[in-house]
């Protein structure tokens, strides 16, 4: 299950049928079984025409781009009768979208951009359990709303060797690529993208990576509040990138006293970050797993549902 639209959803409720049959329950894995303390509830018995959940206690807000993997629930060469309806917050029931065909990969080993709507910065964050290798990723926005001069590319960058932007970075695409290799993220860890998105746009961001065996994976965009950073190249402490931290570099009072590399590091997110508060900007990768494990509760938990109303005719007593 996806939501594919630029709004966000609530929704407390789904049920998927087949009347010839061709669900596999035994495949199925409901949202009861994946989020137990949560409220979620099988309708009936599952079965080979019928797969319903319900949560009486309240609905779960489906950001854009979220999805949730529900296991091998459709018979292989089965009949392609396969239907879906769910049921939002307010009481709807709508009838969903089923698509047949190859399935982007989600959720284990994947990356996932999170944006912060107040401020524009963004991070991807390697969400799975696992490290993951990347060669490539491309960011778009249909009505322009990325932020090409404060772009952070991995190119700027001089922890990323051998990555280069794509073409001329525009409000509709940013992109780029690592022609020879790939880069390797571990479980949780962040990179800074730099405050590329105008906190005043449409959330209307789409985002794709490629790894390093050739596969491009549709990844999630997350809207939420980050949390506060002291910001790259603040060497004293005062929650800003100005002058006083090229002085305090100078003092040898930045990480590596006296190294070119500090001394970079402050020229590259002065340029951009001058004045700005921590609470603006991120640093990383230190706080990773506190931001990456919001990030992944939000993307493992997809769907909340409230009730399905009943629907006559019905094999184990279906509600909609």
């Amino acid at each position: 299950l996806t939501n594919p639209a630029r709004f966000n959803a609530s929704i407390d409720g789904y049920e998927i049928q087949s009347e010839q049959g061709s669900l596999q329950p035994g495949g199925w894995d409901s949202l009861a079984q994946q989020l137990p303390n949560q409220g979620w509830l099988e309708i009936g018995g599952p079965g080979a025409q019928l797969l319903a959940e319900l949560n009486p206690a309240g609905s779960t807000e489906l950001l854009s781009g979220d999805v949730l993997l529900l296991g091998q629930i459709f018979s292989a060469g089965g009949e392609q009768d396969v239907e879906m309806e769910f049921s939002i917050f307010e009481g709807e029931a709508i009838e969903g979208l089923v698509q047949y065909g190859q399935i982007p990969r989600f959720g284990a080993n994947n990356l996932v951009l999170a944006v912060d709507p107040n401020f524009g910065h963004a991070v991807l964050v390697n969400s799975s359990g696992e490290s993951i290798e990347f060669d490539g990723y491309e960011i778009r926005s249909s009505s322009g709303a990325l932020l090409t001069t404060h772009w952070q590319s991995l190119q700027e960058n001089p922890d990323f060797a051998g990555w280069q932007e794509v073409g001329a970075p525009s409000n509709e695409l940013l992109a780029e690529l690592q022609a020879d290799g790939s880069t390797m993220l571990s479980s949780g860890e962040l990179v800074w993208l730099g405050p590329l998105f105008a906190a005043a746009g449409e959330q209307d961001l789409s985002f794709e990576f490629s790894t390093a065996d050739g596969e491009i994976i549709l990844g999630p965009v997350l809207y939420r509040s980050l949390p506060e950073f002291e910001p790259p190249g603040d060497y004293d402490g005062n929650g800003l990138v100005n002058g006083g931290d090229l002085l305090a570099w100078q003092r040898g009072e930045s990480p590596t006293p006296l190294s070119q590399a500090d001394l970079a590091t402050w020229q590259r997110y002065y340029a951009v970050a001058g004045g700005m508060s921590a609470e603006n900007l991120l640093r990383v990768p230190e706080p990773a797993s506190a931001i990456a494990a919001a990030i992944m509760g939000v993307a493992a938990c997809f769907i909340r549902a409230r009730r399905l109303q009943s629907r006559p005719g019905r094999a184990g007593g279906s509600t909609r």
